[in-house]
């Protein structure tokens, strides 16, 4: 078999690999809040979606696009809604294979696929309705058009590249930090001249004008990017374990089936084993007799690893937060080939061996954790929404209450992210507050009037459900719960999850 042809069917074999990792049990874990997100905006029309990118979210502008498509095709199951990250993960996977084959040869390649496909961080971006997982089929794939654009030098591939740049940043812009990334390597790279490092440059400047007008629209909402306060020690606890090798596996006291919290032991031994790893690789690069292969290896691998974590993590701490683990997932390729060359140096062959077993092992119960039912950030949405599908009646009126106490007499933000998320649990109830929906004023969840402004609306209704949140103060969970009583109506607890609870209000 010619050695391209042989390139290809490992590439794909690789992407089968994980896919499958990334699609298994993705229909498990509850749908949440980020994920309601994407399901509102795909559902608008063109216009409306337009609409919502200029006030929010143009961040994610061009994922949500795709996925207006990809509802109106396939539906909005668990499963559909993730499939597509799945098949990013894949498409990423190829791209791992061909950036280690590149740099060491096919075994490198293999090995850096398989870290890859097991990798905490990708196993969730795989299984999440956000773009996350093509951010890393759009770095990695990045990275490959600009090794062949250096080798051919032609005006064909220094296209492509500048497309490719172009749809990364429009993707999330801090694809941007891969391009910058870009540059150092050709700085590093001995054999490539002035001419080809300024023909890169035009590249990826004509790439960025393209994107200009996404960067401008993020520009213009950075305060949604990350408002969390991030210190020092945090921030690197981030780097260190969740970044890549815990994923978002709830911290909180959410509870686990089966793991029992395992997977927290293993998200840190785990980052330790690969910590190893990595710095062993780096060492065996540093005593390499070939000074060019060393260059080469750590020109490509070391900025894409460094310098978007670095940036992005120091400007949060000194400067105005922006940094969440999620975001470095376009980071994970480079990471996966450092670990995966770690593997295939390492002597003798029972240390190769027992790594190896030690990755899978302590990748395992992580793996379990992300796609149990209430994975991500305890969200309980599916247990509600069952709970609801099951004992509504005729007559009966849903109060999503608000996710903080309001401050006006409107609320942007409530629990209705639920109904989003499962319409068809709550067709046929009444909606006490609900006021203007998102789709009509360009915002992801429109806004609720305050219950006490709708109890006007209870003529007929004989039920009225309360979702709420656990952590909700209880003296503004009083106030409302008075005014349902003043109305007629009495209480009972009827289910509590580990996030959310739902009160029964009877006349």
């Amino acid at each position: 078999m010619p050695a391209h042809l042989r390139d290809v069917h490992l590439a794909l074999l690789s992407a089968a690999l994980a896919w499958v990792l990334s699609a298994a049990g993705s229909w498990n874990a509850s749908l949440w809040t980020d994920e309601a997100a994407t399901i509102s905006a795909a559902r608008r029309t063109l216009p409306e979606l337009w609409a919502m990118v200029q006030n929010i979210d143009a961040v994610h502008g061009l994922y949500y696009l795709f996925m207006h498509f990809w509802v109106g095709l396939f539906g909005e199951s668990a499963f559909l809604l993730r499939l597509p990250s799945a098949f990013a993960v894949a498409a990423a996977a190829a791209g791992v294979f061909l950036m280690g084959r590149t740099l060491g040869g096919r075994a490198l390649g293999l090995a850096a696929a398989a870290v890859f496909a097991v990798l905490p961080r990708i196993t969730w971006a795989g299984m999440e309705a956000r773009p996350y997982a093509f951010t890393a089929a759009a770095g990695v794939w990045l990275t490959i058009v600009l090794m062949v654009a250096l080798r051919r030098r032609t005006a064909r591939w220094w296209l492509a590249y500048s497309g490719l740049a172009a749809i990364a940043i429009g993707i999330n812009i801090y694809l941007v930090f891969i391009l910058a990334s870009h540059a150092l390597t050709v700085l590093a790279l001995r054999r490539t001249g002035w001419r080809t490092r300024i023909t890169w440059a035009l590249a990826a400047v004509l790439g960025a004008l393209v994107s200009a007008p996404v960067v401008y629209l993020s520009a213009m909402q950075g305060g949604q990017l990350n408002d969390d306060e991030l210190g020092l020690l945090r921030w690197l606890r981030n780097v260190v374990v969740n970044q890549w090798f815990l994923g978002d596996t709830p911290t909180g006291g959410y509870p686990q089936t089966g793991t029992a919290g395992l997977w927290k032991i293993s998200g840190v031994l785990l980052a330790g084993v690969c910590g190893l790893v990595m710095i062993y690789a780096l060492v065996v690069v540093l005593r390499t007799r070939s000074e060019g292969s060393k260059r080469n290896f750590l020109a490509w691998i070391v900025p894409q690893i460094v310098l978007p974590t670095s940036v992005i993590g120091l400007y949060s701490v000194f400067v105005h937060p922006m940094y969440s683990p999620r975001y470095l997932t376009m980071s994970a390729p480079a990471v996966a080939v450092l670990i995966g060359a770690g593997m295939i140096w390492l002597r003798p062959a029972w240390l190769r061996g027992g790594a190896w077993i030690a990755l899978i092992l302590l990748a395992l119960p992580v793996y379990v954790s992300q796609r149990e039912v209430y994975a991500k950030s305890g969200a309980d949405w599916s247990a509600v929404a069952g709970y609801i599908q099951e004992h509504k009646a005729t007559n009966d009126a849903v109060y999503f209450s608000p996710r903080y106490p309001p401050e006006s007499d409107h609320v942007h933000l409530t629990l209705r992210r639920i109904a989003v998320a499962y319409p068809g649990a709550f067709t046929g109830l009444r909606d006490l507050t609900v006021d203007t929906p998102g789709a009509q004023d360009g915002t992801l969840d429109g806004s609720s009037r305050l219950l006490a402004a709708s109890m006007t609306g209870l003529e007929g209704v004989n039920r009225i459900w309360v979702i709420r949140r656990l952590d909700y103060p209880v003296d503004s969970a009083r106030l409302d719960d008075d005014l349902l009583q003043a109305a007629g109506y009495r209480s009972r607890a009827a289910w509590a999850g580990p996030v959310n609870s739902i009160l029964e209000f009877s006349r």
